[in-house]
């Protein structure tokens, strides 16, 4: 990867002789030695009045004003999602769906996308090509004409055994018990327990007591006779068998049937196919090695104009032995867990899916969750709430995409379905950031080049400046989508806004986590391009005043040099430089919550004390004048005058005790009020005595007057007086008597 130095940096690196941010950002001089890489900031008058502020910035030349092409692609959704939530509100994980007959329609594939899909799947499992070229053709449609941005993925089939037809278009129970035939024999209409295979031969190898599995566990069968190629089957766990269920054979525990290619003649039909349509992914079935997923995309490079990222759909154990080799080989990582469940045993599952999570971002690959995320949602409104942790879990891992199967294929509450999902993963994002789960990782180190390194460290302190600093976003200018995947890889908390010139590099985008591709016209002047794109999003009510980005490119300049540098610049919208208290309230803005703080009045002091402040006398001031004298004063001072402002200060402090404590400050304010202090104390006495008085003198003449009577009218027999009562003393007990009967009772078990 080339790494950038626009001819901004180009100009100041020729002429500056030294590297100063010190008017800048941390109060501190920067130097970059060796290359004699100097800037001096100056200010930066733009159209848009946008003050740039470096985090790694030289100053800049002055800007001209631009030609501005409001002609932005930006998709609606993430602009309305940017509008109605800023920058840090969006979500980051990509939603995928999977199209079909429940959501083929124009209307239907509209609202999916309102909804927030990003990613359309279509399964060359079901139904024909024509099918869906229409459905290809609508998405165009919806893209071109209503501003969507949705990517397109074909699935190949693979070469696996499924079922044809079984007589029904929906599903059909097997009964615990039943004998059912398999047969690969084309039949017309419909027979009872029989079932027709789709490759012919798919019975050899096969031998009496293997067990049949249906669509990973749906339903389970064990042979109990073989005639010919027909298999005679007996139902030993109960289930449904649904359009095209997969069939695998399994003895002792591994598969039973071997030799069939990854890509069969169909699939490689399929392929060209996609190809003709312009489709963005292909995704390949039961992937096992490397060279399956290379001889792809050899075949893709070769035959396609566009660029056409390969995925590899890890749903088999052989995979699993090597995942390394098929991540690096491909362009992503679908996780079927469905399949995959088949192979490994169910309680491993999750931890399957986390170490290939995690071995993908390792690895700057993006990595799709599928199978059975919300699968309840096919026939009920609600998901379940183990769904729900599910889908949290695989967020909480950093998974770069959601899949959505037969819940949106055949699903009755498809977009239902998307938005649990979309509600789901953008909560649990939030979460993860509140708590401080976003726990860094350490990277691999990917690229071979000096330049390739380069990028990458480039990538993560950008990363780490912006979570650090706090910023609303960060802004990625990249021609074919690389320097956006490595920032996806560090997974920030802002967004990242790819901005390309690459259709193709968009479209890819759309399955990285937290990027949000934007389809805009670049040129080599760097400053032309950040001031034309935040114009834009400033027109448009997507950018706020006084929000802070981060600005990172990989675009390589036609004038470039040899040496290249790569440059990170911070850029606040506002008409002025930010100063470091900018910074630091914005640091604190965004890891912080708001605090409401209560302000109390001072009391108002006497007349001792403003005298004593007046000349200088009190002890807070003469230990102020004291501190200043210890570490200096710049602005009080001359540097020719220091003998004597020094011998001033030790005059001042030996007048006094130097040892002045709070509690004798606090005496002496105390003693100072004197008289007028008091005199407010008092008024504060009388004025509550008389007003407790005036509110409730007739409660106490009522009450004095009823004592009196009670008093009169009983006599003196109404006041107990026991002054004459006889009082008999306490009866004696003598101590020593008691320790005598204690001693006794103590020696009493030993004279036993």
């Amino acid at each position: 990867m080339a790494v950038y130095s626009d001819s901004m940096l180009q100009k100041i690196f020729a002429k500056s002789p030294t590297f100063d941010l010190n008017k800048r950002v941390f109060g501190k001089p920067v130097t970059i030695s060796g290359g004699a890489i100097s800037c001096n900031g100056r200010n930066v008058k733009s159209k848009a009045k946008i003050a740039v502020k470096a985090a790694a910035e030289a100053g800049v030349m002055g800007l001209k004003n631009y030609e501005v092409n409001l002609d932005l692609g930006f998709d609606v959704v993430v602009e309305r999602e940017l509008r109605e939530k800023g920058f840090l509100g969006m979500r980051k994980t990509k939603l995928v769906c999977t199209i079909g007959p429940a959501c083929c329609s124009l209307e239907d594939l509209e609202r999916l996308a309102m909804r927030g899909m990003n990613v359309a799947r279509l399964n060359m499992c079901h139904n024909t090509r024509e099918w869906h070229r229409d459905v290809i053709r609508k998405i165009k449609k919806l893209n071109e004409e209503r501003g969507f941005s949705v990517s397109v993925m074909v699935d190949t089939e693979g070469s696996l055994i499924h079922v044809v037809d079984h007589g029904v278009p929906s599903s059909l129970k097997a009964e615990e018990g039943s004998v059912w035939v398999f047969t690969a024999q084309k039949f017309e209409g419909s027979r009872p327990y029989t079932v027709q295979a789709n490759y012919q031969g798919f019975s050899e190898g096969i031998m009496v007591g293997d067990e049949l599995v249906i669509d990973g566990g749906m339903a389970r069968f064990e042979v109990v006779e073989k005639m010919g190629d027909d298999l005679h089957c007996k139902c030993t766990d109960p289930g449904l068998f649904l359009p095209r269920a997969k069939l695998s054979f399994w003895r002792d525990g591994k598969l039973s049937y071997h030799g069939l290619p990854t890509l069969s003649t169909k699939d490689w039909a399929d392929v060209d196919f996609g190809i003709s349509e312009g489709v963005d992914f292909i995704a390949m079935s039961f992937v096992n090695d490397a060279d399956s997923v290379k001889d792809l995309k050899n075949y893709l490079f070769a035959r396609s104009s566009k660029s056409i990222r390969v995925l590899a759909k890890i749903e088999t154990l052989e995979s699993l032995q090597k995942l390394e080799e098929i991540i690096e080989a491909s362009d992503g990582i679908m996780v079927a867990r469905g399949d995959l469940g088949v192979e490994v045993p169910l309680e491993q599952i999750p931890t399957v899916q986390e170490d290939i999570t995690h071995l993908c971002r390792q690895m700057n690959k993006p990595v799709i969750i599928a199978s059975q995320l919300l699968e309840s949602m096919v026939e009920y409104p609600t998901p379940t709430r183990a769904e729900v942790a599910d889908v949290s879990e695989a967020v909480r891992q950093y998974a770069d995409a959601l899949m959505l199967s037969g819940e949106s294929a055949i699903g009755l509450h498809g977009e239902k379905a998307l938005s649990v999902l979309q509600m789901a993963s953008s909560r649990m994002e939030l979460w993860s950031h509140e708590e401080n789960r976003q726990s860094s990782i350490h990277n691999r180190q990917l690229g071979g080049s000096l330049s390739d390194c380069i990028a990458e460290e480039i990538c993560s302190c950008a990363v780490q400046m912006a979570n650090n600093l706090g910023v609303d976003a960060i802004f990625v200018y990249t021609k074919h989508g690389e320097m956006a995947s490595l920032l996806s890889r560090n997974r920030p908390y802002p967004p990242i806004f790819a901005f390309t010139s690459d259709s193709d590099a968009r479209m890819a985008l759309n399955l990285q986590w937290g990027v949000i591709p934007i389809l805009v016209d670049l040129v080599d002047d760097m400053e032309a391009n950040i001031s034309k794109t935040i114009d834009l999003m400033r027109t448009n009510g997507m950018v706020k005043e006084g929000e802070a980005v981060l600005v990172v490119s990989d675009l390589t300049a036609t004038h470039a040099t040899s040496t290249t540098f790569q440059s990170i610049q911070s850029r606040l919208c506002g008409n002025s430089y930010p100063t470091r208290n900018d910074i630091t309230r914005l640091r604190s803005h965004r890891s912080h919550p708001t605090v409401t703080s209560v302000v109390r009045e001072e009391p108002t002091e006497s007349l001792f004390m403003k005298e004593l402040k007046r000349r200088g006398m009190t002890p807070t001031s003469l230990l102020e004048e004291t501190n200043r004298g210890n570490y200096g004063v710049e602005d009080e001072m001359k540097i020719g005058d220091e003998d004597r402002g020094f011998s001033k200060r030790n005059s001042v402090s030996t007048e006094l005790d130097k040892s002045l404590s709070n509690q004798r400050e606090k005496s002496m304010a105390l003693n100072s009020e004197g008289l007028e202090g008091l005199i407010p104390r008092a008024k504060l006495l009388l004025t509550l005595g008389g007003t407790f008085f005036l509110g409730f003198w007739p409660l106490i003449l009522i009450t004095v007057a009823l004592f009196s009577c009670l008093y009169f009218y009983l006599g003196p027999s109404f006041v107990h007086d026991g002054s004459n009562a006889s009082i008999s003393p306490p009866q004696y007990i003598d101590p020593y008597e008691l320790l005598e009967d204690e001693r006794i009772s103590q020696i009493a078990p030993s004279l036993k």
